[in-house]
């Protein structure tokens, strides 16, 4: 049992078993999914005909999601291709100027996915430049905890806006351990039952994605 609307820190001990340094950090996810929009990781507008030297609109993706839909809105025709690597999807019209795609799975590849836009054709000529596209991505994926703050920060959280307290892991070396702490601040009334999984999770900051490596179920009364 936690009182309401005061802080109790939970501290998990961290072992890296690996042969590699790495970069750790907590999770907290509640059990309902919900949707959010991804926010983007480089302006989300950009030229059509998309440059070879251009980066498309790139988004992460959070862990324990299921479902995205990707948008593109255009001031010409347009079509784009998403996904993370493999699957490369391909959108549909979504209007005069707009397309979309939608896909779903038991759990979607986390980490940096992209939306590369293309001008519709066929084309008799070079494509006339001026074109601006802006891409949009949504996530169905698992409800972040709002009352528990993890020292490390959560880069899922981030993704979706919710965490804008700074990106902080743990760096553990192989064979040495860390501590990660989190911090709840329970919220609703007396007697309210709260019950969640904190993933700790490793991030690289070069490739963009993380991976989970351990579910530590909690849940407490709110007092």
């Amino acid at each position: 049992m936690l009182p309401a609307g005061q802080p109790t820190t939970a501290s998990i001990e961290v072992t890296n078993s690996g042969v590699a340094t790495e970069d750790f950090f907590a999770d907290a996810r509640l059990g309902n999914q919900v949707i959010h929009q991804l926010a983007p990781l480089v302006n989300p507008t950009t030229s059509l005909p998309l440059s070879p030297t251009t980066t498309p609109p790139l988004f992460i993706m959070p862990s324990q999601s299921n479902a995205t839909l990707g948008l593109a809105q255009a001031n010409r025709p347009v079509a784009f291709d998403f996904g993370f690597g493999d699957p490369d999807i391909a959108s549909s019209p979504a209007g005069p100027n707009a397309a979309q795609a939608v896909f779903a799975a038991p759990e979607l590849s986390q980490g940096v996915w992209f939306l590369a836009p293309t001008a519709v054709g066929p084309f008799n000529a070079p494509v006339a430049k001026g074109g601006r596209v802006t891409g949009f991505m949504f996530a169905q994926t698992r409800e972040f905890d709002g009352t528990a703050a993890p020292a490390t920060g959560d880069a899922f959280a981030e993704a979706v806006g919710l965490d804008d307290g700074g990106f902080n892991p743990v760096t553990i070396d192989p064979g040495a351990r860390g501590r990660i702490n989190v911090t709840f601040t329970p919220t609703g009334a007396r007697g309210t039952r709260v019950s969640g999984t904190i993933f700790v999770d490793t991030w690289s900051f070069l490739l963009g994605f993380g991976d989970e490596v351990a579910a530590i179920p909690y849940s407490y009364t709110v007092g």
